[in-house]
């Protein structure tokens, strides 16, 4: 519960697009004025590394948003975060392939620093 429908759809936005994480918004008129919240739905089919990966994902964009306490920690070692993303990651190249190696890279500026395509036209 986050109350603020502005508030509700940044801190949704900042999941979705910042940590490939699909929170679904919950604002007026769908929820009575200021109860706006954000909603999830685990299935038995989401991982132990995937729910560490949200839970993660919610400590970082919490307190940039002033939602959460600053220092918000999950209590996970720095093994066990590695271990969340680096799943997070590969079953971004298995379920999407080529397409989400292109993104990741453009977003770390690798194909643009790189010029890889680049023929000189």
């Amino acid at each position: 519960m986050l109350g603020d429908d502005m508030l509700t759809m940044k801190f949704g936005a900042y999941l979705f697009h910042g940590g490939d994480i699909i929170m679904m918004p919950f604002i007026t008129p769908a929820v009575p004025p200021n109860t706006a919240r954000l909603r999830c739905n685990i299935t038995a089919k989401h991982t132990r590394g995937e729910m560490g990966y949200a839970l993660e994902a919610l400590a970082k964009i919490g307190p940039m948003l002033d939602v959460l306490p600053e220092g918000t920690m999950t209590g996970a070692s720095d093994l066990q975060r590695l271990s969340y993303v680096t799943e997070h990651k590969l079953r971004g190249v298995r379920n999407a392939g080529f397409p989400f190696v292109w993104r990741e890279l453009g977003k770390a500026g690798g194909w643009a620093k790189a010029k890889l395509f680049d023929r000189g036209d």
